[in-house]
Formats: C-alpha cells, structure tokens, sequence
C-alpha cells in the first residue's frame, strides 16, 4: 500500500514547463509501454491455433481473442523500451516507476483471469485497458472519424480548386471553361483506365463486372 500525501508548491514560468513536459513524457512511455504489451500479447495469440473463439454477451453472440494472461514482465518493458525518447526524457529513476506501474497493471489484470476461469469475476479487460466491447466501438468512431476527415479534406479540396480556376479566370478568360472541359476528358481517361485494368469476376453479375 502507498500512501499520497498531497503537497502545495509554487513553481516559477520554467518551472512549470519542465514538470509539464516531464509528466507529458512519462504519460507517453505508459502509452508505448501498453502498446508494446498489446501488440506482444496478440503476437503470441495470433500464433496459436484455438485462441480465438466465440462467446455470448447476453442474447448477443460475438467472437473475438480467448482470455489468456499476459506474460510481458516489468524488466522486459524496460529492457525494449531504454531507448525510447519518452523514456530518456524523464529521470531514469522516475522511468523505471512508470513502467513498473504498468507491470503491476499487467499483474492485476493475470490474476483477473485466474479468477474469472473460476467463475468469480467477470471477463476482465484486455492488457490494453479495454473490453472487447469498448474496443469494438472504439474501432467504429475511429472509422467515422477518418470518414469525416476524408470529407474535410474533400470539401477544402474542391473550395481551393475552385478559388484557384477562378483567380486564373480573371487573369486568363475562358481559364474555367478550359479547365473543366480538360477535367471532363481526364474523368472519362481514369474511369476507362479503371475498367481496364479491373480484375474480371464471373461470380458477379454481368452489370456489375
């Protein structure tokens, strides 16, 4: 057990900036370190031949990663992660608690399956931090996320396309009228170029191939 005793300083302009930039970098080697655990404990499931499975949640079948425990270790985190910049940008000291912390999560969360296979706990959360459940909608904002993205960057696109041809107007009439002619042979060019070089599928009907 660990007590925390709260205590009130005042810090100068600098060094306020340092504490910040040094609690930003330690947050950020918890990010790497969990990442490395994620993608390690996924490595080993991807390898073997039963870990994936599927399974209820309430009148809901899904399928995701068996529950296994974890086996990174505190000293293998520091060991691939020494020379992680997050990891030389704080003290080596303060470093080796972080990743310690997340050693002891790695912990908890084995001895969580130890008592979920015995029927005392329910699934416990992945080494990541989230449920298959969460991940899953994770997954989806992220997806509308990059589809809203790639909507943004359409739109300023098209509106810099557009100020561009018409400043070119101004200078040179008839420039817009040119442009979309050209951009009206280039779109049938692509489209012909694409059914060209389409991989033919008999399976698909004759209007869709």
């Amino acid at each position: 057990m660990y007590k925390t005793i709260p205590i009130k300083a005042s810090f100068t302009e600098e060094e306020k900036a340092f504490w910040v930039d040094q609690c930003k970098n330690s947050n950020s080697l918890i990010n790497c370190a969990i990442y490395h655990t994620r993608q390690t404990h996924y490595d080993r499931l991807s390898s073997m031949d039963n870990a994936f499975t599927t399974y209820w949640v309430g009148d809901e079948l899904r399928f995701g990663w068996k529950t296994y425990k974890c086996h990174i270790t505190y000293p293998q985190l520091d060991k691939v992660l020494k020379e992680n910049p997050h990891y030389k940008a704080v003290a080596a000291q303060a470093a080796q608690q972080t990743l310690q912390a997340v050693g002891e999560s790695i912990n908890s969360y084995n001895k969580l399956v130890d008592l979920y296979y015995q029927g005392e706990v329910d699934r416990p959360m992945n080494p990541n931090g989230n449920s298959p459940e969460t991940q899953e909608r994770s997954i989806l904002e992220q997806i509308n996320s990059l589809r809203r993205e790639d909507e943004t960057l359409y739109n300023i696109l098209a509106v810099d396309v557009w100020a561009l041809a018409k400043t070119m107007d101004e200078f040179h009439p008839g420039f817009w009228a040119a442009f979309m002619k050209n951009r009206e042979k280039a779109l049938k060019r692509f489209i012909a170029e694409t059914v060209k070089n389409k991989p033919k599928d008999d399976e698909r009907p004759p209007f869709l191939r």
